[in-house]
């Protein structure tokens, strides 16, 4: 999202308008890649054709993107993610907000930190790598079709991909990984990880003795933790997060763990 212009910029607060480069947002054009190869075989001669060129331009940006995601979003455990651009200075949110997953106000780790494990991260990351193995044993295909001919280093390079690719979405499809690092035994679901309390609530900042103050629409509450917070598992919400590991196909959903999600 860029805010271009004027008539853009008036609409959104000042801290939204400079973007950080290591703050990503869902790769929700990876849905369309996998659409298009799951409808390869039904299309007409002229799509096709149409589909090979722009595979063979868009793998080598694709697989860009994703080392780029790979690098800048990693957790601080191995085959874990971490979505960015939370505050942890915040101090008038209940739960501060992760504008870049999509899912702005989903309830997260109360207390922001380089700690925390997104699961809804770590999904898109297993659908990005399945769905760039696939496209790259489809590219390979091509190339070894072209009349024209392909490099043959060129055709190395991506016939490599595929075993990058899949060996990636191996490890991120893996259920006991996934389970040591975002199951809850207690509460029978995925969840995220972080330093969390669910004791907070929003209250009228302190005024000095002996001045008198009016609230008004101005007057911003300040939260405030009863309890201490703690590196947890964040299960005691249930939404759309929790819920991630069964949306990619051919993922976890064959798993014991997913009736107990759904039920």
């Amino acid at each position: 999202e860029q805010i271009l212009g004027w008539e853009a910029r008036s609409k959104v607060p000042s801290e939204f308008v400079i973007q950080s480069s290591d703050v990503a947002n869902p790769p929700s054009l990876i849905l369309t890649v996998e659409a298009l190869l799951d409808r390869l075989p039904r299309l007409t001669v002229s799509e096709a054709n149409e589909f090979r060129r722009w595979s063979m331009l868009v793998l080598p940006r694709l697989h860009v993107w994703y080392q780029w995601f790979n690098t800048t979003q990693i957790g601080s455990v191995r085959l874990s993610y971490r979505w960015r651009g939370r505050n942890p200075n915040e101090i008038h949110q209940l739960n501060p907000l992760t504008l870049s997953s999509g899912l702005d106000d989903f309830p997260r780790a109360s207390h922001p930190t380089d700690d925390e494990r997104h699961i809804d991260l770590r999904c898109w990351m297993t659908l990005f790598a399945r769905v760039m193995a696939k496209l790259a044993s489809v590219v390979t295909q091509f190339m070894q079709t072209e009349q024209n001919g392909t490099s043959r280093s060129k055709l190395e390079e991506t016939r490599s991909l595929i075993a990058v690719y899949t060996r990636w979405a191996d490890l991120l499809s893996d259920q006991g990984e996934m389970d040591k690092l975002h199951w809850s035994e207690k509460h029978g679901r995925y969840a995220d990880y972080g330093l969390h309390t669910d004791f907070v609530k929003l209250e009228m900042p302190d005024i000095p003795t002996g001045e008198r103050h009016v609230p008004n629409e101005q007057t911003k509450l300040i939260r405030v933790a009863t309890e201490p917070p703690s590196l947890q598992l964040i299960s005691t919400s249930f939404g759309y997060v929790n819920l991630f590991p069964l949306f990619p196909k051919e993922s976890f959903t064959t798993s014991p763990r997913a009736s107990l999600v759904c039920s």
